[in-house]
């Protein structure tokens, strides 16, 4: 960020001096540097800026100037100063970035934002897609689809066990509920598998049926019978718990739990930490729904149909008496 800072201070000098020395400048030079591709550039740039509703007059005034040409015949690059609000803006070939030294910012969905948030929003769009690295608790019967919620967890983590006490609810108010592994104290130290990597090697490689139950298990303490045989171990596939762990490190997790809820309505809550349902519960507008139960056995009709051959067999028996 301070390299990223001094660059932005550097060009912003640049352009100043070209700003006091382009008249001379522009003496001296027959031809103009902006090609063709720079105006095209500025044309995306206005286009950007009337989508986002920025003030009619000013963008009127933005315009390549002396100050822009003798910049790009100097210093070159994927990068030039506009002339816009009474001060120059560094923007970017394709238009869709702008900087000034108080900040980086790009147009992003019809809106200027800064840069940062777009790249948070990127990182954490590619990271929440990435559902063959997660494990996944499934909707009970009859609950309607209304969101996920993304579990950032380690089983050795004791908010991570608060938060396992919460799952039904997520899951009866129709949030698809997904495990990513971070082991938060790493993989291995001295050749020797941490704990809590190998507690989610116990939920992804042994022979249970649903790898997320196995987890909450392992997590709630109740996890003996998922114990790995030294030929599970050995053949465990733990990639899901490497790129769990490095999908965390990229988001910048520090603790565990992290949650982050993402409503089909567009509604977002994440927390850094264990929140309790309720939490997300007013934030999100989340209502338990009703689970459909599984309809109970006839157990008459199976118990006439067993008992019939038996009471044939003793009326033939009495008939030939």
């Amino acid at each position: 960020m301070k390299i990223a800072k001094s660059f932005l201070h550097g060009m912003f000098a640049v352009a100043t001096t070209l700003s006091m020395s382009s008249v001379a400048l522009a003496e001296t030079q027959d031809t103009s540097a902006i090609t063709k591709q720079h105006e095209m550039a500025m044309e995306s740039f206005t286009q950007h800026l009337t989508d986002a509703n920025a003030n009619e007059a000013l963008i009127k005034a933005a315009k390549l100037d002396d100050v822009s040409d003798n910049f790009i015949r100097i210093v070159g690059g994927e990068y030039f100063p506009i002339f816009f609000s009474k001060t120059y803006f560094m923007t970017s070939l394709d238009g869709n970035f702008f900087a000034r030294p108080t900040g980086t910012y790009i147009f992003h969905d019809g809106r200027v934002m800064p840069a940062s948030t777009v790249l948070d929003r990127l990182v954490t769009d590619s990271v929440f897609s990435k559902k063959d690295k997660m494990l996944t608790h499934e909707l009970p019967e009859g609950v309607q689809k209304k969101g996920d919620l993304y579990l950032i967890t380690d089983p050795t983590c004791g908010y991570c066990k608060k938060a396992e006490s919460d799952i039904d609810a997520y899951l009866e108010s129709g949030l698809v509920v997904h495990y990513i592994a971070f082991p938060r104290s790493g993989v291995a130290e001295n050749q020797k598998l941490k704990p809590g990597f190998t507690q989610w090697e116990q939920a992804i490689c042994s022979d249970a049926e649903s790898p997320a139950k196995a987890y909450r298990e392992i997590t709630l303490g109740r996890g003996d019978k998922y114990q790995l045989t030294a030929e599970q171990r050995e053949n465990c596939d733990d990639s899901i718990i490497v790129e769990g762990y490095a999908m965390g490190q990229l988001l910048g997790i520090g603790g565990t739990p992290y949650m982050h809820a993402i409503m089909d309505n567009g509604k977002e809550k994440s927390a850094g930490g264990y929140l309790p349902y309720e939490a997300f519960q007013v934030e999100l507008g989340l209502e338990r729904q009703e689970v459909k139960q599984p309809e109970p056995v006839a157990e008459t009709q199976v118990e006439t149909q067993s008992t019939q051959p038996v009471k044939a067999v003793q009326q033939i028996g009495r008939a030939h008496v």
